[in-house]
């Protein structure tokens, strides 16, 4: 996205009803001495909790521009060249420290929306493969999450973290919404990731402006995984309607060549499971995957296709329509009010003056 072109996705924004603290920090973002739209890459492909980052690898032989995002990826590179157990213990040692590409945190979140502001204006696809551990059915024993209870007990560390990821990835997708792009979110067949509030919200704002979010299941063995691997998508492309050749399967047909979960006998003499050695593994997404999520990208940026963004009313400067906004929630779950001191905080910021007096002196 030009630098031109940010007044647009703004006041979209503010047409859908996005928190007044998120507009104010991308705003604290562009002006930024570091930050300059039109010189930066302009992606066609941004995959969030990228991992080994395979749909933006192959994106990029496919000829897109492609960038990732994934907290691993801050680990220094000179670990690659230390022996076995000496980067072993390195990493064990960084596991409870903060990285750059860390969504947890202010910088991590500046970071993240940087890139989704440099993707191309009605043509970039962003993929989410929001963390799930604390959201599938295995988990519910810890997290007492539920139909009931979506949010979960948040007394546990796990629980609280799993929810702030997901506050800030659905401003992030609201973001690439407003953009003219298309996200694609994906998720285990039993995530309870679309019961948490600001999902539900986002869906509400959604249907509010005419719009609607996508949902297919499938199955991911038909695409190279060695488990059956119920996998569920959500997007405001219609595209993914596409995975429906993967949606019926009979049990017979596949034969499962990991064990992801180990039966075993709990304390109270009942049979209970958990997670095997190989569960983890089967996070990594298989080439045929990636490969059809990529071939999907004209169908995404088809106009015949893409659902159309409510009209917004251009005629009025958005200093006007910025000095009208309450900030009536400020997004506590997300702890948006947080980042915006640290991103008004930042020796680098550069307000211009027509701007000044219009900044809240508290939040």
């Amino acid at each position: 996205m030009l630098q031109s072109q940010l007044d647009l996705v703004l006041r979209r924004l503010v047409s859908f009803g996005a928190p007044e603290v998120f507009i104010l920090t991308i705003l604290l973002l562009s002006w930024q001495s570091f930050i300059d739209l039109d010189k930066s890459s302009q992606y066609d492909i941004v995959e969030y909790y990228a991992g080994i980052g395979r749909i933006s690898r192959l994106g990029a032989a496919y000829g897109y521009t492609t960038g990732a995002f994934d907290v691993v990826y801050d680990f220094p590179e000179f670990t690659e060249s230390m022996p076995g157990p000496k980067k072993k213990k390195y990493r064990k040692h960084q596991t409870n420290k903060k990285t750059a590409m860390d969504l947890t945190t202010s910088s991590g979140f500046m970071l993240a929306l940087a890139m989704a502001l440099q993707g191309k204006l009605d043509e970039c696809m962003s993929f989410w493969a929001i963390c799930c551990s604390s959201w599938i059915h295995m988990n519910v024993g810890t997290s007492n999450r539920g139909y009931l209870t979506p949010m979960g007990c948040e007394a546990f560390v796990s629980v609280r973290k799993a929810n702030l990821l997901v506050s800030r990835s659905i401003l992030l997708i609201l973001l690439t919404i407003c953009m003219g792009g298309t996200p694609v979110i994906e998720n285990p067949g039993s995530s309870m990731i679309w019961l948490h509030d600001r999902f539900q919200w986002l869906l509400g704002i959604l249907e509010n402006a005419g719009m609607r979010m996508f949902k297919q299941k499938f199955w991911m063995c038909f695409l190279g995984s060695p488990t059956m691997k119920r996998t569920i998508l959500w997007s405001t492309g219609s595209a993914i309607a596409a995975f429906q050749l993967f949606a019926v399967v009979k049990a017979k047909e596949v034969t499962s060549r990991k064990k992801t979960v180990d039966k075993y006998i709990n304390r109270y003499g009942e049979t209970a499971y958990k997670g095997s050695r190989d569960l983890k593994s089967t996070q990594v997404y298989e080439p045929k995957f990636a490969s059809f999520v990529v071939r999907l990208m004209p169908h995404f940026n088809d106009p015949k296709r893409k659902q159309k963004l409510p009209p917004v009313d251009q005629s009025v400067p958005f200093t006007t329509v910025f000095a009208q906004l309450q900030y009536s929630d400020l997004w506590e779950d997300a702890v948006m009010s947080e980042v915006v001191r640290y991103a008004r905080g930042s020796k680098y910021l550069c307000i211009p003056p027509e701007w000044r007096p219009l900044m809240p002196t508290h939040l």
